[in-house]
């Protein structure tokens, strides 16, 4: 087969071999992930270790009583709202993420959508919110 008909060949029927997003939940669903105890271990470490240094780091920026001062200044509302939006707006960028990958003939799982969305949102905010200094 030449390199013009491989370019060529409509994408249906290139990706034929590819499970459709059926069988591709089927078989993700039915084989849990044989996580090691001790890998669960240390991923629940290292996202407490994670979670412990940001509150540090917002406490000795911030002051903790500056920060419980702003949070108590806040109706329940006004909480529950922005909470809300937050949330939303992660499931719909989850959603996007999915529908986009599942076009192109790539299906993923919700688990795996998730987690891209997340890392790409970390990796943004850590990338455009360095200080100038």
């Amino acid at each position: 087969m030449s390199v013009q008909s491989e370019v060529s060949t409509p994408m249906t029927l290139r990706s034929e071999t590819w499970p459709d997003e059926k069988e591709s939940d089927a078989i993700s669903d039915n084989q849990p992930a044989a996580v090691p105890p001790r890998m669960q271990f240390v991923k629940v470490a290292i996202s407490i270790v994670l979670l412990v240094g940001v509150v540090a780091l917002v406490g000795m920026f911030y002051g903790v009583s500056e920060v419980v001062d702003d949070v108590r200044a806040l109706s329940v509302a006004a909480l529950s709202a922005v909470l809300f939006a937050l949330l939303a707006n992660a499931l719909a960028a989850v959603l996007r993420f999915k529908i986009i990958a599942t076009e192109i003939e790539y299906p993923i799982t919700v688990r795996r959508a998730v987690a891209a969305v997340s890392a790409g949102s970390l990796a943004g905010a850590f990338f455009f919110r360095l200080p100038d200094n």
